[in-house]
């Protein structure tokens, strides 16, 4: 009964620490001032497919200097927007606004709500899993739980991007596989819960942005290796079931929610993906590019300045917008060739994970008739901020030379990924459930910034904010696995103690040799008692 009272408040306890990261992350507690994420244009993609109108100048929110917390709803802005993007966060968006009348005022705030309960929730869930074995093993929560108490990535559920959809599926899929870590295969049901919260997890997050793709392929992986007995004994195949054949259907919802993103991408930014690709990444890095990819020697003039900030009249970029699915072949096959390009992106976009605080989208409420007016003022405000935006190659070259450490991502990826490996081999060690939820991000988070490389260096610091806190989650998890060390050596000196105390093998024997036997009696006689000695035999001859 203690121990069902002690796991019942460990659940609500760890639901609860969420919810107060991400209320104060916010500010919706403790603070008198809204913390959000101006919308730099995306935002459009997902309010008016929920037939919100912002409360703003010329019915816009992007680039207006703080965050619009209020939006008229208005359902006949649906007509004009006959191709929303189809995401988990547009869910989410419709969900919070949904109890509200044609015509009345929703505030964002309602949105942020929605998402503390959603991962309040799965901490819950995963808290519950996670202490089906012992208690403290509820610790293994710790690293995918701390980094919400950051702003910096609390600040997103106040915003109409697919980011925040995307995080808590994130967190769903680390929060899952810390608590399969925690359990054994035995443990059926809690550990086939917490593969079904990886996998919805998984799905979430592809669903939010299609470049969130490698979430969902690490939640298949998890799910295709886990095992999990059909009974408390089950061994062999019988325990390779549940797991794969979530992993098959994770597959068969997966695929068309990716392909439906994809096609999404193609019919509204095939061209200014592709021109980005190649203007701000493959022109800077490989000189002549531009006439390999059959694009106007004078495009290389231009080489750094992703499409938002171009001219019509740019040369190469009417070619590009003829015919995208060729440029994109082109590009693709370019990198192939020079996979030293793919390598120093993977370093860049590495960098950029310490810009998650994306200075450059502002976090405090836009003030009614005073657009812009939390620009930075300074000129090396500006070139900072324009570099984290990555609005220039030279720009993001001088923001990623002003950061102090930036090899510690790249180090802390290296040293998760050796970690997992080593923990896969010594899985009955106490750091070993740490070492692998490292590995396993860090694998997860070099994916993500693969993906991001799709759109060139543009915003590379936003398109990476993802894989931040994945990194931040492959620290805390080797700060776990150290701290299990002296308890793993403390563990296997008790051991060794208690093996010394029967002194050498042969005295260890003849301690636990068997009783002799009790004395013959013979048929008929009574059986001897305590009271009254037994007979003694006559010696053999």
């Amino acid at each position: 009964m203690r121990h069902a009272i002690a796991r019942f408040l460990i659940i609500v306890l760890a639901s609860l620490v969420s919810a107060i990261f991400l209320m104060l992350g916010t500010g919706l507690v403790g603070s008198g001032t809204i913390a959000g994420v101006e919308d730099n244009g995306d935002g459009s993609r997902l309010y008016c497919g929920a037939a919100l109108v912002p409360d703003a100048p010329l019915d816009r929110s992007d680039w207006m200097g703080g965050v619009i917390e209020q939006y008229d709803v208005d359902t006949e802005t649906l007509v004009d927007c006959p191709d929303p993007v189809p995401s988990s966060a547009l869910l989410m968006l419709r969900t919070a606004s949904g109890d509200v009348a044609d015509g009345a005022t929703w505030t964002i705030t309602e949105l942020g709500w929605l998402y503390i309960a959603a991962f309040a929730a799965v901490t819950a869930v995963a808290a519950w899993a996670a202490t089906a074995v012992a208690l403290w093993r509820v610790l293994l929560l710790v690293p995918g739980l701390a980094p919400l108490a950051n702003t910096d990535f609390a600040r997103f559920l106040l915003s109409t991007y697919g980011e925040p959809a995307g995080l808590l599926g994130t967190y769903a899929v680390i929060s899952g596989t810390a608590a399969i870590l925690a359990t054994t295969r035995s443990n059926r049901v809690t550990r086939t819960v917490a593969l079904m919260l990886v996998a919805g997890g998984g799905l979430f997050a592809v669903a939010a942005k299609v470049a969130y793709a490698p979430v969902l392929l690490a939640a298949f992986v998890v799910c295709a290796v886990t095992a999990v007995g059909l009974t408390r004994a089950a061994d062999g195949w019988a325990s390779r079931i549940i797991g794969p054949t979530l992993a098959g259907l994770l597959l068969v919802m997966g695929v068309p929610t990716v392909q439906a993103g994809m096609q999404w991408q193609d019919r509204n930014y095939a061209d200014g993906n592709v021109h980005n690709l190649i203007y701000t990444a493959l022109l800077v890095e490989i000189p002549g590019a531009a006439v390999l990819l059959g694009l106007p020697a004078e495009a290389a003039q231009y080489a750094g300045t992703p499409i938002q900030t171009s001219s019509l009249d740019k040369p190469g970029r009417a070619e590009i917008a003829e015919d995208p699915a060729e440029f994109r072949g082109r590009a693709v096959r370019m990198l192939l060739v020079n996979p030293e390009v793919l390598l120093h992106g993977m370093t860049l976009g590495l960098q950029a994970t310490q810009g998650r605080d994306l200075v450059y989208l502002h976090s405090a409420p836009w003030e009614p008739g005073a657009q812009f007016i939390n620009r930075p003022q300074t000129q090396e405000a500006q070139v900072l901020s324009a570099g984290q935006q990555s609005a220039t190659a030279t720009a993001l070259d001088y923001w990623l030379d002003q950061m102090p450490l930036p090899w510690l991502p790249s180090v802390l990826v290296a040293i998760g990924l050796a970690a997992g490996a080593a923990g896969l081999v010594l899985r009955r060690l106490l750091p070993a459930s740490f070492a692998v939820l490292a590995g396993a991000a860090a694998a997860t988070a070099l994916a993500l910034i693969a993906a991001a490389l799709a759109d060139g260096y543009f915003e590379l610091a936003k398109h990476v904010w993802l894989a931040s806190y994945l990194i931040d989650v492959v620290a805390l998890s080797l700060a776990g696995a150290v701290l299990m060390v002296p308890l793993e050596v403390a563990r296997w000196t008790k051991s060794d103690g208690h093996r010394g105390q029967s002194g050498s093998p042969r005295h260890a024997a003849a301690s636990v040799a068997p009783e002799p036997p009790g004395p013959v009696v013979p048929p008929g006689s009574p059986p001897p008692s305590a009271e009254s000695p037994a007979p003694v035999q006559p010696a053999p001859v």
